[in-house]
């Protein structure tokens, strides 16, 4: 028989997708809270001279999660285009030739 959560329960288990120095979480997981299902992300925390402690956070399943939503470019303006050359002197080593 497949596995249906219950009400009000989750669970989350190591994330082994964490990056140093990012601010993801150490553990993901899943709960069911009011008949529908979340995502839950999980951070352990030690502050100063406190005791530790998880901080949780739940977010719809039907969102996809940041680290697996496709990078959205934003759309480029056209670069300027370059600036007008200054006329440049004659030189004196060509002949001089009236412009039409």
């Amino acid at each position: 028989m497949p596995y249906a959560p219950k009400d009000l329960t989750g669970s989350f288990f190591d994330n082994d997708r964490r990056r140093e120095g990012k601010n993801d979480p150490h553990y993901t997981g899943s709960a069911m809270i009011g008949g529908q299902e979340f995502w839950m992300d999980v951070w352990y925390k030690e502050p100063d001279q406190k005791k530790p402690f998880y901080s949780v956070s739940f977010r719809p399943k039907d969102q996809q999660r940041q680290q697996e939503r496709p990078q959205q470019q934003m759309p480029r303006r056209p670069s300027p285009p370059p600036p007008p050359r200054p006329p440049s002197a004659p030189d004196p080593d060509w002949p001089d030739v009236e412009r039409q």
